[in-house]
Order: C-alpha cells, then sequence, then structure tokens
C-alpha cells in the first residue's frame, strides 16, 4: 500500500514539474507585420541626374555625355519687388558645356515637384521638363531642340503682352514689332515693340488717379538662349523687376 502511494506522489511531482516547465517557455511573439518602406525624397541634384538620363534615353546625341563633371550652387529666388520670395528655392548646375537651373516650392514630400530648365548655350540646344520629387517621374515641358530667332521673338512678344503695364491698359491693336537684332552672344537677340496704352505710368495701376491720356511705350527686350534676361520700358521702367531704374 505504500507502494503505491510513492508511486502516486512520484507521478504527481512529475505533473507539476511538467507544468512549471511549461509555464516558464517563453511564448512567442508575433512578427510586426511587414512595414512599407519609407519614401525616399530626391534631392535636387538627384532629380536632375535623372533628367539627365531620361534624355540620354529619349534623344541619345545632342545631349550631355556620361561621366560630365556638374557643379551646383543653391541660390535664392529674388521677386519682381527684389526681395526673396519665401517658400520658393532654385539651383544652379552648371558644367562646361551645360547650364541648368532647377526651380521648386518648398512643400510637403507628395507635392514636390522639381521644374529643370536645361540649355547649351554655346550651340543653342534648350530643353524644359519636371521631376516629380518621389517618384521620380520625368515630364518633359519643352521638347530639346535649337532656339531660334523666331522662336526668341515669340518668346519677347509674350513676355511683353504678359507684362502688368500691358495688361492694365496696354491697346493690343497697337502692339508692333519694330527692331531686331542680334547681340553680341551666340543665341542672343535684342527685339523692341512699342505700343499705346490708354494711361500714363507703368505697372498695375489698380486704385491710382490716372491720367486718361493716350501713351505710346517703346519696349526693349533681351532673349537670350530662351531666356527673357533684359526688358527695358520706355529706357526707364525695369520690367523684371517691375520698378524704376
Amino acid at each position: 500500500m505504500m507502494g503505491k502511494r510513492v508511486l502516486y506522489l512520484a507521478l504527481a511531482l512529475a505533473l507539476v514539474t511538467g507544468a512549471v516547465a511549461c509555464s516558464e517557455t517563453p511564448v512567442p511573439q508575433d512578427e510586426p507585420e511587414n512595414q512599407e518602406p519609407e519614401e525616399v525624397v530626391l534631392s535636387p541634384e538627384d532629380a536632375f541626374d535623372i533628367a539627365v538620363k531620361w534624355l540620354r534615353e529619349e534623344y541619345r546625341t545632342i545631349v550631355p555625355e556620361e561621366g560630365t563633371a556638374w557643379t551646383s550652387e543653391e541660390m535664392p529666388v529674388i521677386g519682381p519687388g527684389g526681395d526673396p520670395l519665401v517658400g520658393a528655392a532654385k539651383m544652379h548646375i552648371y558644367s562646361d558645356e551645360w547650364d541648368a537651373m532647377v526651380y521648386w516650392a518648398v512643400v510637403a514630400p507628395q507635392y514636390l515637384e522639381y521644374v529643370i530648365v536645361l540649355k547649351n548655350p554655346l550651340k543653342g540646344w534648350r530643353w524644359t521638363g519636371s521631376v516629380t520629387g518621389i517618384e521620380g517621374e520625368v515630364i518633359e515641358e519643352e521638347p530639346l531642340a535649337e532656339v531660334s530667332m523666331r522662336s526668341s521673338e515669340v518668346l519677347a512678344g509674350t513676355f511683353v503682352t504678359n507684362s502688368p503695364t500691358f495688361l492694365f491698359d496696354g491697346i493690343p491693336d497697337t502692339l508692333e514689332l519694330t527692331d531686331k537684332a542680334q547681340a553680341r552672344c551666340p543665341y542672343c537677340w535684342v527685339f523692341t515693340f512699342e505700343f499705346d496704352s490708354a494711361a500714363a505710368g507703368y505697372g498695375d495701376r489698380t486704385g491710382q488717379e490716372l491720367a486718361q491720356v493716350i501713351t505710346h511705350h517703346v519696349a526693349v527686350v533681351t532673349a537670350e538662349t530662351g531666356d527673357v534676361t533684359s526688358a527695358i520700358l520706355d529706357g526707364k521702367w525695369n520690367m523684371l523687376q517691375q520698378k524704376m531704374l
């Protein structure tokens, strides 16, 4: 009888010991759910490199060669009044032969887009496009092409008609191109436009008391490789900065 009790006690101790051992076994933790990788936001240099690679694939020739050494400089964005524009940024990226400006707004990554203007001032080539800040998608705005006098004339004329002075009270039927000439640099031209306004003064004169008199204006606009670099109205009004000289 005593032997059976000892046997039962031994079995009970074995069961208790096993239960304790099981309770001490670490419970496996649930593995964390698969997390999506963080979005990588492109820098302006990264976006520029993507654009140049895209150009090599699309055009193959007349594009920056592989191994081109680039220099980049971030620059302030100056508004029409001469003050820096808050929330806007640009970078100058250039080599011995090519010159590019990269523009972007300081916004949330999902809205970030780099606008790129790439040109070769010596050979007259120009391309404009944009690269999204996260996906790196290239969107071509202006195909790679050689700048001509005709395209520069259209650019200069559009600049004049979109200027505040002309938009405010310029008389469209009076706009006339009166002169055009080659400037001192390659692919640079100077255009002279003349037009009449219904009142005196310059810029947007909303709310001002104006002399209602027909005023004749002469605008001298310089275009260099597809960009307006100077625009002077009547020899005294800076049309780019919207202020008197």
